[in-house]
Parts: structure tokens; C-alpha cells; sequence
């Protein structure tokens, strides 16, 4: 008798435990496509958001080339300005010292004048 119930009772489990393990098969199958298509919505944002940023990089490094050929220019000019104020320096160096050397020479001519007498005025 018990063999008799225990041989009805396993096929009934049996058939349960089936039934169970699909209905959690399908539950799964319908999930995986929903998950499956959140994750392919976020890699196309991701796949979006990766592009712009590789033009946002492409458009700074055009920016920084740009930078860096005019701060060549300008140390090029740069360059020339000393080049020209290195002139100019010298240019009044020398005239300086010239107007000193004839500042000095009319001192020494003034200082060789025979000293002034004063002038009566009456």
C-alpha cells in the first residue's frame, strides 16, 4: 500500500517539479528580452555618448594646435622685439654717453674760465 502511493505520489511530484522548473523558464525567457534590450539601449548610449566625446577631443586637440602655432609666433616675435630693444638699448647707451662725455667737456671748459667778478651796477 505504501509502494502504491509512493508510485502515484513521485510521477504527481514529478509533473509538479516539471511544471515548476517551466514556469520558471518562460518567466525567465521573457525577462532575458527585456534585460537584453536594456543592455543594448545602454551600450547605443554609451556608443553615443563615446563618439561625442572623441569629437569633443578631436575639436580641443585641433584648439591646443592652434594655441601652440600662435604661442610660436609669438615667441618668434618675441625673439624680434628683443632683437630690436637690444638695438634701441644700445642706441641709447651711446647717446648717453656721449651727451655725458660733452657735459663732462663743458664742465671742465667752464671750469677753466677765470672766475667771474661781480658786476657792480650802479
Amino acid at each position: 500500500m505504501v509502494d502504491q502511493k509512493a508510485s502515484k505520489t513521485i510521477p504527481l511530484l514529478s509533473l509538479a517539479l516539471i511544471l515548476f522548473v517551466a514556469i520558471i523558464g518562460v518567466m525567465t525567457l521573457f525577462r532575458v528580452p527585456k534585460n537584453l534590450q536594456q543592455a543594448i539601449d545602454d551600450i547605443n548610449a554609451a556608443k553615443t555618448y563615446i563618439e561625442s566625446s572623441r569629437e569633443l577631443l578631436e575639436f580641443q586637440q585641433k584648439r591646443l594646435d592652434s594655441i601652440i602655432i600662435t604661442n610660436q609666433n609669438l615667441l618668434q616675435e618675441l625673439d624680434t622685439l628683443k632683437l630690436a630693444n637690444d638695438s634701441i638699448k644700445r642706441t641709447i647707451n651711446d647717446r648717453l654717453k656721449d651727451a655725458n662725455w660733452y657735459l663732462n667737456r663743458i664742465k671742465k671748459t667752464i671750469d677753466q674760465l677765470p672766475p667771474r667778478k661781480p658786476i657792480n651796477v650802479q
